[in-house]
């Protein structure tokens, strides 16, 4: 939701969860006004920058909400407005997938959604100079005790991975590092 993830930005400022940022009742009277001075400075700021959307689902709308080309008109809004291009994060790519023009809702067409998304988002970078972050994930069996001893991952372990591979500039991954991963091997 919109306000939560702005709460998770501005608490960090005031050295608080963002739980609490959600709900200043549960502060003393000093970071209660702290917290306030942060929600302020942050809107007249970086905030007034920050387009949140979880688009809700009508096919009839033209773009698609969710669709790359609807996040392209977004985009292209944002970079007007503020005479530069947004950075664009798409929070995560597969489900993200589901919204494109051509996905029927079959699961079986789902590895082709992914690969025309993965395709518009690098075009829609290009078009618009923005940067885009997209999430994506990795398949249990990447990280589960069925594979032998502690393994980094590989591109082919994004789950509908042809086209990610293909259409990214480069792939980052939050792995837990050798020590962290036998400490809790075998754990759920």
């Amino acid at each position: 939701e919109d306000v939560e993830i702005r709460a998770r930005l501005v608490a960090p400022l005031v050295g608080t969860f963002y739980g609490k940022a959600l709900a200043p009742e549960l502060l003393e009277a000093g970071e209660r006004n702290r917290l306030a001075s942060a929600w302020e400075n942050y809107a007249k700021g970086p905030g007034s920058r920050i387009f949140v959307s979880v688009p809700l689902p009508d096919p009839d709308a033209n773009p698609r909400p969710g669709s790359i080309a609807w996040v392209r008109v977004e985009a292209e809004r944002i970079a007007r407005a503020y005479g530069r291009p947004p950075l664009v994060i798409v929070d995560y790519l597969q489900p993200a997938a589901t919204f494109s023009e051509g996905f029927d809702g079959d699961a079986g067409n789902l590895r082709l959604a992914v690969g025309a998304t993965s395709l518009g988002l690098r075009q829609l970078a290009r078009d618009v100079k923005a940067p885009v972050l997209v999430l994506s994930s990795v398949p249990r069996g990447a990280y589960l005790s069925s594979r032998k001893d502690y393994q980094l991952p590989e591109l082919g372990d994004l789950k509908e991975s042809g086209d990610i591979e293909f259409n990214a500039d480069s792939v980052a991954y939050l792995w837990p590092e050798r020590d962290d991963w036998e400490a809790h091997e075998g754990d759920d």
